[in-house]
């Protein structure tokens, strides 16, 4: 359980810094990301 808990935390971490170099690329979208990271954090 612990292992795979590991897995799904580093897999949020790389989505989170695709969404950030996404959000570079295109600022506007800034408030999607946000939305996306809260109901994430929501989640776990």
């Amino acid at each position: 359980m612990d292992r795979s808990k590991n897995e799904t935390l580093s897999s949020f971490q790389f989505v989170d810094l695709a969404f950030i170099a996404f959000a570079l690329v295109k600022p506007n979208y800034f408030r999607v990301i946000e939305k996306l990271l809260f109901l994430k954090n929501k989640i776990v």
